[in-house]
């Protein structure tokens, strides 16, 4: 990275990824309450299965563009900005819409299938970067505001 910046401990990053499934729960359970009641789904019978099948998609799609569209413009989704850290690729800017789909779309599936050990890796890595950070070319450093 050509810029010195401090990079983001794994408790941080912890942290705010706890923070980011909390707010993915709260979108999705708004939005899945609000298909249920506006849609045909609870009048259908349950044994044709398709209820299921659209709020997966629908929770996938809510996960994937909690993730990437934030990382991709700011380098920061909600929780990354309350534990002030962001992804940043080499220059200190954003990923930008390659570097986020690397990092959040191939990257990230790629660190939990590993048993969790590409997520684990910040322990160990000199410069604290897991395994979707290495595939996307990010860093994820502090950034405290100005006081």
């Amino acid at each position: 990275m050509e810029e010195k910046h401090e990079t983001a401990t794994f408790t941080s990053r912890l942290f705010a990824h706890l923070l980011d499934v909390a707010f993915i729960y709260a979108i999705t359970l708004v939005g899945v309450f609000t298909i249920g009641l506006t849609s045909d789904f609870v009048r259908r019978d349950p044994a044709e299965g398709t209820a299921p099948v659209y709020l997966m998609v629908f929770y996938v799609l809510v996960y994937f563009a909690y993730f990437l569209v934030p990382v991709a413009l700011y380098g920061q989704t909600l929780g990354k900005r309350l534990m002030q850290i962001q992804v940043v690729k080499a220059g200190g800017q954003p990923p930008g819409w390659g570097g986020a789909l690397l990092r959040e779309v191939l990257g990230k599936p790629l660190s939990g299938l590993t048993l969790l050990v590409g997520y684990l890796m910040v322990l160990g890595h000199p410069e604290r970067r897991a395994l979707h950070d290495l595939v996307a070319g990010t860093w994820v450093v502090v950034r405290r505001r100005p006081r």
